[in-house]
Order: structure tokens, then C-alpha cells, then sequence
């Protein structure tokens, strides 16, 4: 039989039969995050968010460890192995939490680094009236410069101005609101390597995602996010605009993302190929529209004391510039190196493949997890406890978004099924004609894959053919068919597939 004939016979049968049936169980993969590892502290305040906001605790823990992230962007190193000194992971994290509109990502991460932007807020007020005295000294011997009759007494005026200004201080503006990659390295640039991304909608996303690149100079924007992860340095130049050059580069990202625009990011193919996605933590958390009510809860004081002064302590770690080291003792060591084992092993299994440069990172990212909930547990090492909930969290939840991103949902699709999934999945309906009018949407399915594909969906309950099909009038080109996609399918927005170029 072939294709076609296939394809009549299971669109007939749909015709036939309007009830759709049940999607498969590898569509509904990604489970909730287990929030009952975390140290007390931090799982009272991660529950009592979700509580208070009706919100899933996967949103919650997603913002809170963004917003730790922050606090301590650039002032922290983690170091798992005691004989090794010189492999060290920052304790910044990427994190990217996928959320609808109206899923409260906005109040959640408020009331979240609320303490962090109060931190900021008294840091810049000080910084700014030591600057004022500062610049009134300069006036000052500005003006005693212009006066002196003798040429070295002024020389050395003037040197004494230019030691005075170099002791002015820029306002901490390292957490960027105008969210552009000039303002990110600006940011860099302006305060030591130091920059902080965190919003509940991801504008900057978007900006990373197609041909944002190109547009605006790759050397250097794609520089200060990549480096940003690693610590590294990075210089580069803008046309009309000079040079960046920054030793040590710094960068916490912690966005709300909304479903589309993250199917999108993970789509280009142009990060993809340069690491970008592999440095991302994803959290799908379940969606609670529907489950929602009227009912009002407030977080503990208790709890909101404590996050206080939790986040204000970390953001002042380590002031002086010199990195903050926090070590693992021996059993988190001993329980990182069988993690380790067990992770480069599936890097030729079910991690590998589209998957090996994000899996080949979740070992250093799931340090930097412990590293954190060490620090926000107030511990001056990462213990075994801090371990062994960063790697649950890792192995139950981190791994299984992003296999869900990469992989696509439904595991039991071919990888061509999955790419024309990832593209109707947010459609009513379709025809060849409307695939055909967005550019460049076939090239993602292989040659004469289409046909095979459709029927793939249609054998697993995706799609269907409407009832009501476009009447041909003699005339032309035959209409396309119309397919219906299966209602189920926009209920599903905790996981998404990911499209990838060939």
C-alpha cells in the first residue's frame, strides 16, 4: 500500500469517527520538580511562593535559583575536587522557565529578587554619595590647579585630579532592564565583567534567537552571553561604537519564557552550534490555569525575612573582587565522581547525539546547583546533602525538560514526525499551502518525509482530516487538504519540540 492510499484509509477513518483519542503517555513526560530535596529554608520559601501565587513549584524554584544566581554572579567558584584546585565552576547558572501568559510569572519573580534590587538600591545610594564628595574634591583642586603660579605645583595638582577620578565608582546597573546584548556588555564592560539578565518575559531571548546575530555583530554579542558562562574573557568590536575588551566575563540569565518564543530560540540553529542552548538549565513547570482559585495566601513573614537577608548576604560576597571558593567535602566529592561516571556514559546513549553539548555540560551545571543551595542552606562547603538533592534535581527534572525540548514529546516518533509535530503542534489546522507560505518550513523535514510524517501523526492521534474538505472547481491547481490537529496537543505547554535545521 502506498503512502497515499495509507493516508486515505486513516483520514477516512477519522472522518468517521469525530471523538479524538487519547494522546500517548511519552507526550505528558516531564514530571514535577521535586522540591522536597531542597534544604528546609529554601523548600518552605519554594512552597510557600507556589501556595501564595498558585503557581507550580517548578516556577518558583526556577526564579529562586535564578535570583541566588544573580546575587552572586562573578563572586563565586566551586570546586568539587579537592586535588584538582584548578577546575573550578562559577556559581552562576542559565536558566530558562517556560510559562504562558498568565501563568504569574510576572508577581513570582517580583516578590523574588525584590531583596536584591533593595540590596542594589542602598548600594547605589551609597556609591553615589561617596561620588559626590569625590567630585568635589576634583572641582576643588581643579581650581587650587588654575591658580598655582608654580608649573610643578600644578603638574602635580593635576595628577591628583586624575587619581581622584579614577576612585569614581559607576552605579551598580549590572542587572540590565533595557534587555539588549549592547547593553549586557556595556554592563560587563562598566562593572568589572559583572552582568545580570533576569525577567519574567524574555524580550532578550528573542534578540538571541533567528538572525539576531548577523544584525548585530556576532563577535561580540554572542561573546559576552558565551563567555558570560565560563568566566572567561572576550574582546571584540563594534563598527562606529570601538572596542570591547572585558578579562573576565560574568553572566547570570534567568528568563520567563513563553512556549513559542522558546520552540523558536531552540530552532536556531545558529546558537545551537555554538553552544548557546547547551548552557541553559530548562523548567517546564505544569501549568495551573484552570486549577487556580480566589482563595488569598500571603507568605510567612518568617519566610520572607528569611530570603531577605539570605540574598542580601550573598550580594555582598566576597566585595573585595576576590572570588569566593567553596569546596566540596569528601562524600559530595565521592558522590560527584559516580555522577560524573554515570553521565559520560550516557553521552553515548540516550544523552547523545543533538544532545552531547548539553549533556556534556549537566555535571558542571549540577555543581553550580549544589554550590547554591549550599549557599543559600549557609554552608561553607557543599556537603552531601547539598549534592545529592542537586542531583535529583538534575536526574528527575533538568534532564528530562531538555530530552522533552530536543527530543521532542512523544518519544515514539520518528525524527522526522517530531519536526512536522514541532510545527503544527500550535495550529487548529493546516494545509500544505499555509506549511508552504512561512519560507524554508519543508527544508526541515527530510526529502519525502512529508508524506510519512502525516501519516505518523495521523497513526498516533496528532491529526486527522477535516470533515470538511475545499471543493475543487476544475480549474488550477487542486486545493490541499485540511488537517485538523488534536485539541490536546494546546493543553500540553509544559513540554515542547524542538525544531532543528538540516
Amino acid at each position: 500500500m502506498t503512502v497515499i492510499s495509507q493516508l486515505a484509509a486513516a483520514t477516512g477513518q477519522a472522518e468517521n469517527n469525530q471523538t479524538w483519542p487519547e494522546l500517548p503517555d511519552g507526550a505528558q513526560a516531564v514530571p514535577d520538580f521535586p522540591a522536597q530535596v531542597l534544604p528546609d529554608d529554601l523548600r518552605l520559601l519554594i512552597r510557600s511562593i507556589a501556595k501564595a501565587h498558585q503557581v507550580s513549584e517548578g516556577m518558583a524554584a526556577a526564579f529562586a535559583l535564578g535570583v541566588a544566581s544573580a546575587a552572586i554572579v562573578g563572586r563565586v567558584e566551586i570546586q568539587p575536587k579537592a586535588g584538582n584546585p584548578g577546575y573550578t565552576e562559577p556559581g552562576q547558572i542559565y536558566v530558562l522557565c517556560q510559562g504562558e501568559s498568565g501563568e504569574r510569572k510576572t508577581p513570582v519573580l517580583r516578590s523574588l529578587k525584590a531583596p536584591l534590587e533593595s540590596w542594589l538600591d542602598e548600594q547605589r545610594a551609597a556609591i553615589q554619595a561617596s561620588n559626590r564628595h569625590t567630585k568635589n574634591r576634583i572641582e576643588a583642586t581643579k581650581a587650587a590647579a588654575k591658580r598655582e603660579k608654580d608649573p610643578a605645583k600644578a603638574a602635580a595638582l593635576l595628577d591628583e585630579v586624575d587619581d581622584l577620578e579614577a576612585k569614581l565608582q559607576p552605579d551598580p546597573e549590572y542587572m540590565q532592564a533595557d534587555l539588549t546584548v549592547e547593553s549586557v556588555t556595556k554592563a560587563m564592560a562598566d562593572h568589572g565583567g559583572r552582568a545580570v539578565v533576569l525577567a519574567d518575559e524574555a524580550d532578550f531571548l528573542s534578540v538571541l534567537a533567528g538572525n539576531a546575530y548577523s544584525r548585530e555583530g556576532a563577535s561580540v554579542n554572542l561573546g559576552a552571553v558565551l563567555s558570560g558562562y565560563t568566566n572567561e574573557g572576550f574582546h571584540g568590536q563594534r563598527v562606529g561604537r570601538g572596542e570591547w575588551h572585558i578579562p573576565r566575563a560574568s553572566l547570570a540569565f534567568c528568563l520567563g519564557v513563553q512556549p513559542g518564543l522558546l520552540r523558536k530560540f531552540m530552532s536556531d540553529s545558529f546558537g545551537a552550534d555554538r553552544g548557546l542552548h547547551a548552557r541553559f538549565l530548562f523548567f517546564l513547570p505544569r501549568s495551573m490555569i484552570g486549577k487556580r482559585s480566589n482563595k488569598d495566601e500571603a507568605v510567612p513573614s518568617s519566610v520572607s525575612d528569611w530570603w531577605d537577608k539570605t540574598i542580601r548576604r550573598l550580594a555582598g560576597i566576597a566585595r573585595e573582587g576576590v572570588p569566593l571558593r567553596i569546596r566540596f567535602d569528601t562524600y559530595a566529592e565521592a558522590a560527584y565522581r559516580v555522577f560524573f561516571d554515570q553521565i559520560e556514559k550516557r553521552l553515548v546513549g540516550d544523552l547523545g547525539g543533538d544532545m552531547k553539548g548539553w549533556g556534556g555540560k549537566m555535571v558542571g551545571n549540577t555543581v553550580r546547583v549544589a554550590g547554591i543551595l549550599a549557599l543559600l542552606d549557609g554552608a561553607e562547603e557543599v556537603r552531601r546533602v547539598h549534592w545529592d538533592a542537586a542531583e535529583v534535581i538534575a536526574k528527575n527534572y533538568l534532564i528530562p525538560c531538555a530530552v522533552s525540548l530536543y527530543r521532542g514529546d512523544d518519544p515514539s516518533l520518528s525524527e522526522n514526525t517530531r519536526k512536522l509535530l514541532s510545527i503544527i503542534r500550535d495550529l487548529d489546522s493546516f494545509s500544505e499551502t499555509d506549511l508552504w507560505r512561512e519560507k524554508g518550513r519543508y527544508s526541515r523535514l527530510k526529502k519525502d518525509g512529508y508524506g510519512l510524517a502525516l501519516l505518523d501523526l495521523c497513526e498516533h492521534g496528532y491529526i486527522r482530516q477535516a470533515a470538511r474538505q475545499p471543493v475543487y472547481c476544475g480549474t488550477g491547481r487542486k486545493p490541499s487538504p485540511i488537517w485538523e490537529v488534536n485539541p490536546a496537543l494546546h493543553g500540553q505547554k509544559k513540554t515542547v519540540g524542538q525544531v532543528i535545521e538540516l
